[in-house]
């Protein structure tokens, strides 16, 4: 019975295990590589981390209505001396009369002090709320702005993901290439032993066989470098990445005449709003501000000593008393206090007007950038219009190209051409080819800045 258990347990967790090892040896997705990367950007965390620290400002300006609650305490020692003279006097009913009498008293005793304050605000003149205001503003605005950042990431991440799809199209290039070289050279090689070449021509072909084992090298050198820098991006293991194998496509983009979703036109606009609040709470510096507090005391006074340095006329003996401890609780005491600042040397006025030359400024700002973005979609638009036409030029080219080297080959074959025109008619489809291909690259970096000026870049949205 409990090995029937033992094994139906195994059953359970044996599809986790192998679903694990097999997401371990897979190619990750696009997605998951720019989930990855924007992860493992520091600069995109150091972002968030900024945003929290708004989020505690705000948590700071809430709690400038809270009460605050102080307890103090302190124990010391006080010595006091003074000379005290008494002027003469004389009491006639008991005929008695004392001259004038200087003495020196001397006072010493240990004060013990603790109280127990608590005041809080009840009323900022509206500071409060407008700065509250302000700071939601300028944390939508950074919100908003780490869009950018991750729109950043996604453009730099996607370029090296097409350049290993570019590089796969390379590869495919090459194997083409080897296999015509390959056939070319036999081809060489016997019309060399029946002397219709000669060696020199056949060393052509022999060159070019070196040539394309030296382009082998380099696509093996870039795609290394590639996975290398996509690795330092994402941490995702360089075993997975290595099994990226996606073809590099057209990148398909619907027209936007106008900018939707900016980022950047919604920040603007939340600093501007934010600046308005902030300009709002700079005038309240005249308003009086009223709070409140209350407070429970306790002071002891304990070995008190009084001394006298003289001997009294009366006694004849110097004053020496020790006094009981005095001990004075609760004192309490409870008001509201009222502060109005008439006049504060002008800092308010200053404090007014640099908050109206800030809330120009992000005004002019958002102007600059809402013109700025205009014309940088009408840029991309070119631009992104250029790269399909550069594609059909460059698939009309590579047509020819493909047509010239099956025409170069077949006369190559009955000896009409020599290996230099082979060569070259292989090097041409070889350009051609390369040319088509980063065509197609530099249409999906003018798609992505398209999106993105139109602001609706998505992760989804890219295969």
């Amino acid at each position: 019975m409990k090995k029937h258990k033992l094994d139906l347990a195994i059953l359970a967790i044996l599809p986790c295990i192998i679903g694990s090892n097999l997401l371990a040896q897979s190619a990750p997705s696009l997605q998951e590589i720019l989930d990855s990367a924007i992860v493992h950007d520091y600069g995109y965390e150091n972002t968030q981390l900024a945003l929290k620290q708004i989020e505690l400002n705000q948590e700071k300006i809430k709690d400038t209505y809270m009460p605050r609650l102080e307890l103090n305490a302190k124990e010391g020692y006080a010595y006091g001396a003074f000379n005290l003279t008494t002027p003469a006097f004389a009491i006639p009913q008991l005929q008695l009369g004392l001259p004038e009498h200087e003495n020196r008293y001397m006072l010493d005793n240990f004060i013990t002090q603790a109280e127990l304050k608590a005041s809080f605000v009840v009323f900022a003149g509206g500071k409060v709320g407008n700065l509250k205001k302000a700071n939601e503003a300028r944390l939508e605005a950074e919100t908003l702005m780490t869009t950018v950042d991750r729109n950043t990431i996604i453009e730099n991440v996607t370029a090296m993901y097409d350049q290993l799809g570019m590089l796969k199209s390379v590869k495919l290039m090459l194997d083409e290439s080897q296999k015509r070289l390959t056939e070319n050279k036999k081809t060489a090689e016997k019309a060399l032993s029946l002397g219709l070449i000669t060696q020199y021509e056949y060393n052509k072909i022999d060159l070019a066989v070196s040539q394309l084992d030296a382009k082998y090298k380099e696509y093996e050198g870039k795609r290394k470098l590639v996975l290398l820098t996509l690795q330092s991006a994402t941490k995702i293991d360089l075993v997975r990445l290595e099994k990226i194998d996606e073809d590099i496509s057209l990148l398909a983009v619907n027209y936007i005449e106008t900018p939707l979703n900016r980022p950047e036109l919604r920040a603007l606009e939340a600093v501007v709003r934010a600046n308005e609040y902030k300009l709002k709470a700079a005038k309240t510096w005249w308003v009086p501000k009223i709070g409140a507090s209350a407070s429970l005391t306790y002071v002891g006074l304990h070995n008190t000593n009084l001394r006298t340095k003289d001997p009294f006329i009366l006694t004849q003996q110097p004053l020496d008393y020790k006094f009981q401890n005095l001990n004075a609780a609760p004192l309490f005491m409870a008001g509201v206090g009222l502060k109005w600042d008439l006049f504060d040397g002008r800092e308010g006025i200053n404090d007014v007007k640099r908050s109206k030359l800030d809330l120009q400024m992000a005004m002019n700002k958002q102007a600059d950038t809402e013109e700025k973005i205009t014309m940088q979609l009408e840029k991309n638009k070119v631009e992104l219009e250029i790269a399909y036409s550069q594609i059909e030029i460059k698939n009309v080219a590579l047509t020819l190209a493909q047509n010239a080297m099956s025409q170069a080959t077949k006369e190559y074959e009955v000896g009409l051409i020599k290996s230099v025109d082979l060569i070259d008619a292989e090097n041409d489809l070889q350009q051609a080819e390369l040319e088509y291909t980063q065509a197609i690259f530099q249409q999906r970096r003018a798609a992505i800045s398209y999106l993105e000026a139109v602001g609706t870049l998505e992760i989804i949205r890219l295969k």
